[in-house]
């Protein structure tokens, strides 16, 4: 790391870029109010990052930095009161990499002056960790303070819940626009956390030749979502008590599985479908892939690809003879 000083800096010299933090998530007119009233709390020093001779980007207190700025351009009066000559205590680093900026940024340890990240404020400081090439999910979830709150790994890093965020930070920017209103409940969004995993396998299935998400498993993967039966108001997708009838036979009219379309059906009693024939045909497809996966594994990845495109070509070889 880098070395620091402790020294003050001027307002005026201060740089705001990067910030985690959303319009909403800052609060600025919280902390407005609290500097007006208490003042710039000098035990309370911005942390930064030396860019020039006066120049010092806001790694953190982005926040307080954007107070006294909005104090400075409206209300001067109030500003000379809680600033004393216009400068306030900063941490200096200087010579700070990328990465080691981003590590500082994302810092989110509790003090009393701290709002909690929300949902895409928090998205936004692991998405700034992927792109400096920090994307381990359990340093990320213990670095931003996100641990698992119930079940066996209660108290653990929560790899799961930052995995799906990770892999939205490597989709393009048009899926996390998507996904943005999601985290802001914005009944127009069509892209929910839950879809993040499919769409990031059909993206990445094809990354090299289609790094745009132009690509056409992608695009499929994202026309299916775009196109799918809306939800109707107060229902909850995870919850099958609220599953009607009528919205089953809509949700199944767009499943690409045949199982997930007569557990559907089954499940509301239409179509003649029994649930427990459907779980056992589930039951029987997860032993197979257990064995399928244990074959693969003991003969090796490229035996098996090869023993798989044979199967394939002597099968549609056959089909087409059959239909001649």
């Amino acid at each position: 790391m880098a070395k620091n000083t402790t020294n003050l800096v001027s307002v005026d010299s201060l740089i705001f870029a990067d910030n985690v933090r959303t319009d909403g998530c800052m609060n600025l007119p919280k902390m407005i109010d609290s500097i007006k009233r208490h003042g710039f709390k000098n035990n309370h020093p911005l942390v930064v990052s030396q860019k020039g001779e006066d120049e010092y980007l806001v790694l953190c207190g982005n926040r307080r930095g954007l107070a006294l700025c909005f104090l400075r351009d409206n209300e001067p009066d109030e500003f000379g009161k809680a600033v004393k000559g216009g400068k306030i205590p900063a941490i200096i680093y200087s010579g700070l990499t990328p990465t080691e900026e981003v590590l500082i940024r994302i810092d989110h340890s509790s003090d009393e002056d701290r709002e909690p990240l929300d949902q895409w404020s928090e998205f936004l400081a692991i998405r700034q960790l992927v792109l400096v090439g920090h994307d381990v999910q359990e340093q990320i979830a213990d670095k931003l303070g996100i641990f698992s709150t119930k079940g066996k790994n209660k108290g653990k890093p929560n790899r799961p819940y930052v995995q799906v965020r990770v892999n939205l930070a490597k989709l393009p920017e048009f899926v996390q626009d998507e996904v943005k209103k999601t985290a802001y409940a914005d009944p127009t969004a069509f892209v929910l956390w839950s879809d993040i995993a499919s769409l990031y396998k059909a993206y990445n299935s094809e990354l090299v030749e289609f790094p745009n998400g132009d690509g056409p498993a992608f695009t499929e993967a994202w026309n299916n979502l775009k196109n799918r039966p809306k939800r109707t108001k107060g229902e909850n997708q995870k919850d099958g008590k609220s599953l009607t009838p009528a919205s089953a036979k809509d949700r199944a009219s767009s499943c690409s599985s045949s199982l997930l379309r007569f557990a559907l059906l089954g499940a509301t009693q239409q179509g003649g479908y029994n649930l427990v024939d459907i779980d056992g045909k589930i039951k029987r497809l997860e032993d197979l892939e257990k064995t399928v996966n244990i074959v693969k594994e003991f003969i090796g990845e490229g035996e098996w690809d090869s023993i798989v495109n044979d199967a394939v070509d002597a099968y549609n070889d056959s089909k087409e003879a059959i239909e001649v």
